[in-house]
């Protein structure tokens, strides 16, 4: 399990326990300043690769499970808020943007921003799990 702590820009990784009822200690995936922006909304592909929306930093991240940014998607808006995998083989990933707390002038020089993103990627997604209580 991960926490993105967007104020704080850290990424931190948890163990969950085998009953989904406990937590080991946590160690940190990322710094803050291991990519530009925050980190925000994230998933995670099928070789336990992280995948972080960076809020006010223009790009989406790849991060290995060593904490390495080994690949990054630039976005022609400030702030891409979550992401999530798509396509038929899970290799598209869909990148939503923030269109709020932007200025007027903001507005008008990134009208794109709000908008809904796709990207090509070369390590397909894992599919959703839904748990249905």
């Amino acid at each position: 399990m991960y926490f993105a702590d967007t104020p704080d820009g850290r990424i931190r990784r948890f163990q969950i326990g085998q009953d989904f009822s406990s937590f080991s200690e946590c160690d940190l995936l990322a710094e803050a300043d291991a990519a530009p922006g925050s980190p925000d909304g994230a998933r995670v592909d099928s070789q336990g690769n992280y995948w972080s929306a960076r809020v006010w930093g223009s790009c989406v991240v790849r991060f290995d499970m060593s904490g390495k940014v080994d690949c990054r998607v630039d976005l022609p808006v400030r702030a891409p808020t979550c992401v999530c995998f798509g396509g038929e083989g899970l290799d598209r990933l869909y990148i939503t943007s923030l269109r709020t707390r932007h200025s007027e002038d903001e507005l008008a020089r990134i009208p794109e921003a709000g908008s809904l993103f796709t990207a090509n990627i070369d390590i397909p997604g894992e599919p959703q799990r839904l748990c249905l209580v």
